[in-house]
């Protein structure tokens, strides 16, 4: 390979890396660790909200990410023929440390500033070593047009303000629920697997008193997911569900069903949810996860649709969600 296309192959695994990088800081800590132009539009509009914490927290990055072009641009004049290798040592050194801080439980600024100091560098290597085949611009995601960047600025508030309202939203359910008669049956219902508070909270408001149902079967009806039927004499015809009853649950329930395409293990949320239950309610939820997992499997192996496989085992999952009602309400 000659150098030119070695240094080009190594300005684009350096890119990729970048890439990476900036991803995890945005999904883990909500800044950019390259994009200095985006934290300071989002750091300005914090402060103009008189939301000083979070503007703090935007702008955060910014010197840590100087710092490391500082860095970098002293190791090149220090020694440019052993530059990148220094440089890529210490990339890895900050990005370890930066994995590890969440196995340690280490404070949140610190990742901030070992992803933003390794940004820096990385940007050092890219454009003070040989690698012109990446320009500054990528590396740090330039937009020269204000307005997509004030458009993106727009999204993320979006996504963050609708985050902060699932916060309130599921605070609220907490505080009122010890008062709800209900509340025995919606903290079991969190013992099956895809069922969080607000799912389970959700089923219970809509539904009610599951004693009203006799057999699961009547539930699955209200809830509109069993089959319909076309007859005409002999002929039977067999349709989709019939998506008559109740499509808040029922939408619920679907998405519950996902997490079903996963092996049958207990996640440590769940662990701690079951210690404070029955064992009935546990051996029901046990049961749950045991046969829906293998049917989700079994009605895959066969070839049948996605959204075939998920409403047969949402139409399952009334039934243990029948039977946990029944067997607390019962108590």
């Amino acid at each position: 390979m000659s150098d030119s296309n070695s240094q080009r192959l190594s300005a684009l695994v350096r890119a990729l890396i970048s890439g990476y990088v900036d991803s995890y800081a945005l999904l883990n800590f909500g800044v950019y660790a390259s994009f200095m132009t985006g934290n300071t539009t989002t750091g300005g509009l914090h402060a103009g909200q008189a939301n000083l914490a979070a503007a703090g927290h935007s702008l955060l990055p910014i010197p840590f990410f100087l710092l490391g072009i500082l860095a970098g641009s002293l190791v090149v004049r220090l020694d440019h023929h052993h530059a990148l290798r220094r440089i890529s040592l210490l990339v890895a050194a900050m990005l370890a440390v930066a994995a590890a801080r969440a196995y340690f439980a280490w404070p949140g600024w610190l990742g901030i500033m070992l992803l933003s100091s390794a940004m820096g560098l990385l940007n050092t290597s890219v454009t003070q070593v040989g690698g012109q085949a990446v320009s500054l611009g990528f590396m740090t995601g330039d937009l020269n047009n204000l307005a997509q960047h004030l458009a993106l600025q727009e999204l993320l508030l979006a996504v963050r303000h609708a985050g902060e309202q699932l916060e309130r939203i599921e605070a609220a359910i907490l505080e009122l629920l010890p008062k709800w008669s209900l509340a025995p049956v919606v903290e079991a219902l969190q013992a099956l697997r895809g069922i969080n508070l607000v799912t389970a909270a959700t089923v219970m408001a809509e539904i009610g008193d599951l004693q009203r149902f006799e057999n699961p079967r009547q539930l699955m009806a209200y809830l509109g997911l069993v089959p319909g039927e076309r007859s005409t004499g002999d002929t039977v015809h067999r349709l989709g569900i019939t998506k008559a009853g109740n499509g808040r649950v029922r939408q619920a329930l679907v998405e519950s069903a996902w997490s079903y395409r996963h092996p049958p293990r207990t996640s440590r949320n769940k662990h701690y949810i079951h210690e404070n239950l029955p064992p009935a309610v546990r051996d029901i939820a046990a049961k749950a996860r045991t046969r829906l997992c293998a049917r989700y499997r079994a009605l895959s192996q066969r070839g049948k649709k996605l959204t075939v496989t998920v409403t047969a085992i949402a139409r399952e999952l009334a039934g243990f969600i029948w039977a946990i009602g029944r067997e607390v309400q019962a108590a």
